[in-house]
């Protein structure tokens, strides 16, 4: 009983309840502070690159929204399938050109948020959404 009297005369001469509410205050303000400047909302803006790959040469591109690097649309390699080496080539080529333009892209300071696939017939859409920080 005595260890706690004293120790509750210790804390009392150390710190007044009117400073450690100073001091309370003044800790809970600078974090307040500290978050309202690391939270302000960023502004980006947004670019989209899809890709079409058909059996068709004039469906199958790499579009670009906006254009980038003066650039809206790449032609890709039309292919029939994956029944031949032929095919299998053209596939491989245009898995190249897509994986160079998504290197261009995040080299650029675009940043890959989302990507997914678009349904359609005979067609194989990939979207992609990037963005960058304004």
């Amino acid at each position: 009983m005595r260890m706690a009297r004293s120790f509750s005369r210790l804390t009392t001469n150390l710190i007044s309840p009117q400073r450690f509410l100073l001091f309370f205050g003044l800790v809970v303000g600078l974090d307040l502070a500290a978050h309202a400047q690391t939270s302000s909302p960023k502004v980006y803006e947004f670019m989209t690159m899809n890709t079409l790959e058909s059996q068709s040469k004039s469906l199958s591109h790499i579009l670009l929204a906006p254009d980038f690097q003066g650039k809206s649309d790449i032609q890709l390699e039309a292919f029939g399938g994956f029944s031949t080496s032929k095919n299998l080539e053209k596939y491989k080529g245009n898995s190249l050109l897509i994986t160079q333009q998504l290197e261009a892209l995040t080299a650029a300071g675009w940043e890959l948020v989302h990507v997914y696939p678009v349904s359609d017939t005979g067609v194989f859409t990939t979207r992609y959404l990037f963005r960058k920080a304004k």
